[in-house]
């Protein structure tokens, strides 16, 4: 109802307001769309057409009228339905490009009728109803326990996409008193869990050879442009690149969160696929790496040789005296396990000898006790088992045949400090 002094387009879009005053993302997209004229239906019998008659104007349709009735027609146009959900939201505009549309697309030719394009607003169906951003710590340990935290959003958003649904997204990733990228302090460096992986790549400019290694096999580099540390870790999935360097460096995490702060091991992280121990009011902060004293590296082997999800992976750190002689031996694997091991058994095989070949062997035998893989679409498990044997063997310098029907991701070699 219009009231007075109050425009018909104020008054359209104030009638979606909820009992709380806020606006609902369904009501408020809705509102945005019929105010701009953009929310018509098409005729059944439309006469056919070899390009949609709205010239760069979007028709949408509420997703359930679309996808049980498919009586709708559509001009899609990506870049204009990120512009408008960011007027909608004027903080979410990068959840925009993401989140924003799932289209899905129904060409007919001239006989059958007009091409068609369907499409799904995320939004309609309610997956994500807020978007706030924090912009301090302290804001911070107010909001985090009402929503899901977003800093890079690469699995999040994904998720979101394929119907999770969650009340609230909370940006992380502008906060203005936020860990810096890295820090170095003593034996120590300090590195962002929220700042992209880029740029704490950029920044560590090789100190840590192994995170360095699996860092420029993860993913694409447009994931890597958006994805943090942090995120991997939360993520627990016992494939994440990032992790077996860390859990052999014997990084600690530092969760920040209502109550305070509090320190955890990496290698403690996780309870298992995609659990872990961070609260539902803690975020993880920054890791604390200790500087190599010796050799460090990393070896992913996967379907191909970039953009894939690791079959095995072995970090290592150890230092070798002039003679060959290893200790401090430090053996991380992963996608062998529920989560990232340490191989301890092995380590011990390996500890204050040379890696003879007689050695290495006791070396390898110890590392199959030390994992437990499972068969997956990926690969089975005594394939696995295969292979976490052939990287250490290459890595301590005895070579064994190649594995047919697989890349070895062949990362920089290992480098003292």
């Amino acid at each position: 109802m219009v009231q007075p002094g109050q425009s018909p387009d104020v008054a359209r879009e104030s009638s979606c307001l909820g009992p709380t005053g806020r606006r609902s993302a369904n009501s408020l997209l809705i509102a945005h769309f019929d105010r701009c004229s953009l929310l018509k239906p098409a005729r059944n019998q439309a006469k056919p057409v070899d390009k949609p008659r709205t010239r760069g104007r979007i028709v949408f349709a509420r997703s359930k009228q679309l996808l049980g009735q498919g009586k709708y027609c559509f001009h899609r146009n990506g870049p204009v339905v990120a512009a408008l959900f960011a007027r909608v939201f004027p903080g979410a505009r990068r959840l925009a490009v993401f989140a924003s549309l799932r289209v899905r697309s129904h060409y007919c030719d001239r006989r059958d009728g007009p091409r068609s394009l369907a499409a799904e607003l995320v939004a309609e169906e309610a997956r994500v109803t807020e978007l706030v951003a924090a912009r301090t710590i302290e804001e911070l340990r107010e909001l985090a326990p009402t929503g899901e935290l977003l800093a890079g959003g690469t699995d999040l958003l994904v998720r979101i996409q394929e119907g999770r649904k969650v009340a609230r997204l909370i940006d992380v990733s502008r906060l203005f008193d936020g860990p810096p990228v890295v820090r170095r302090a003593d034996d120590l460096v300090y590195i962002s869990a929220l700042a992209p992986l880029t740029r704490v790549i950029t920044e560590l400019d090789g100190v840590f050879p192994g995170l360095d290694a699996s860092a420029r096999l993860f993913a694409s580099v447009r994931i890597r442009n958006r994805a943090t540390i942090g995120g991997n870790l939360g993520n627990a999935s016992p494939a994440g690149d990032t992790i077996p360097p860390l859990v052999a460096a014997g990084a600690v995490a530092v969760l920040e969160g209502a109550n305070g702060s509090r320190r955890v091991t990496v290698a403690d992280i996780a309870t298992g696929p995609g659990r872990t121990v961070v609260g539902p009011d803690e975020w993880i902060d920054r890791i604390e790496v200790p500087l190599p004293a010796g050799e460090e590296g990393f070896r992913k082997f996967g379907t191909r040789q970039a953009d894939a999800i690791s079959i095995v992976s072995l970090a290592w750190r150890w230092e070798k005296s002039p003679d060959g002689t290893l200790t401090n031996v430090s053996l991380a694997l992963g996608a062998v396990a529920p989560t990232v091991v340490r191989a301890r058994t092995a380590e011990a095989a390996l500890e204050g000898r040379r890696p003879e070949p007689r050695v290495v062997e006791a070396a390898v035998a110890a590392l199959v006790s030390d994992i437990s893989p499972i068969d997956d679409l990926r690969a089975s498990a005594r394939f696995r088992r295969e292979v976490a044997g052939v990287l250490l063997r290459e890595e301590l310098g005895v070579r064994r045949r190649a594995i047919s029907g697989r890349a070895m991701l062949r990362t920089p070699a290992s480098s003292s400090a």
